[in-house]
């Protein structure tokens, strides 16, 4: 009988070998994930920010915590209200000194952000739990 057994199991060996899936593996690319860059984000002030300003040759005029209003305005000290919103900290530095120009001699201002506001997220469709 081990003589008859033995091809037996061989055959049956065979059957199962070709039932074997072979399936390649292919690496695929996430699509969800930005493409690196090197240049650091662009963050446009909104309502909430907070922003410091620092007058170098002026140090009087220095202000700690100056907050974008719900309106997109900030108050700064000799200009009054002065939109904010939608621009970036560099292009803001550069109006306020274009504005600044007209009053003080060098304006050397630097505009430096203590806190970012907070960020709205909105959630579409059906939902589980209700929260904030």
């Amino acid at each position: 009988m081990s003589i008859f057994h033995r091809p037996v199991a061989f055959c049956i060996c065979l059957l199962l070998a070709g039932c074997v899936q072979h399936i390649p593996i292919h690496p695929q690319r996430a699509a969800e994930f930005v493409p690196w860059v090197d240049e650091p984000p662009v963050h446009p002030l909104e309502a909430g920010d907070n922003l410091a300003l620092r007058y170098m040759l002026n140090p009087e005029l220095n202000n700690n915590s100056l907050p974008i209003g719900p309106d997109g305005r900030i108050s700064l000290p000799l200009l009054g209200p002065v939109m904010a919103a939608g621009q970036t900290v560099e292009e803001f530095d550069a109006r306020i000194r274009l504005r600044y120009a007209s009053i003080l001699r060098d304006p050397q201002v630097d505009v430096l952000v203590n806190s970012y506001g907070s960020a709205r997220v909105y959630v579409g469709g059906e939902v589980k739990t209700q929260s904030v």
